[in-house]
């Protein structure tokens, strides 16, 4: 039997919290599964955010910057852009 290795998208919303959501996609990105993307929607008021996530130099990661507060708007802007067949919140 063929095993099957679905696309999933993981996404994620964040306002002003840089290192808690670096720490969060830095351990997504040690996942053994390696057919997924991140996509980011960040809300933050300062740039500290992107700064700690860009260095991560990560091909998987979509970083979104969004000035639409709420993170229901956060998630409905990162599902239009998910690509996977699975979404992951």
């Amino acid at each position: 039997m063929k095993t099957v290795h679905r696309t999933i998208s993981v996404l994620l919303a964040t306002k002003n919290r840089p290192s808690l959501i670096y720490n969060c996609v830095k351990s997504l990105l040690k996942s053994t599964y390696n057919n997924f993307e991140i996509i980011l929607v960040d809300q933050s008021t300062t740039n500290e955010t992107y700064k700690l996530i860009s260095s991560l130099h990560a091909n998987q990661l979509k970083y979104i910057r969004s000035t639409e507060t709420g993170k229901t708007k956060s998630i409905n802007k990162a599902i239009r852009i998910a690509s996977g067949e699975i979404i992951s919140l």
